[in-house]
């Protein structure tokens, strides 16, 4: 008999939920896209010297990478695992090495 009061009970707060919930709806525009400003000048630009490139001219690096899957880079499959990575150049031309397990 309890359990048939519980059951009732549920069943008509969900019926006044549905029913007592408000309506709303949502105002749309006729032309979203279109601005009244009276400024239509471009913003000014930063002016920056040459790239980080030009700035420090040489760069090395080394490094350690984990390879999760398999993968072909240049032509040639590397294997899953871990690697040594070397990153070396002088401003003009750069070279990266990979290393594993003697193999480069």
């Amino acid at each position: 008999m309890k359990t048939a009061k519980i059951v009732n009970l549920l069943v008509l707060l969900a019926g006044l939920a549905t029913v007592a919930t408000p309506c709303c709806y949502s105002q749309s525009e006729i032309d979203p896209d279109h601005f009244d400003s009276p400024n239509t000048d471009p913003f000014p630009q930063r002016q920056t010297r040459g790239g980080i490139a030009t700035e420090t001219g040489r760069v090395r690096f080394e490094g350690k990478v984990t390879l999760p899957y398999s993968l072909i880079c240049a032509g040639k499959r590397l294997l899953p695992g871990r690697y040594n990575v070397s990153l070396r150049s002088d401003g003009k031309t750069g070279r990266a090495t990979l290393n594993q397990k003697g193999q480069t």
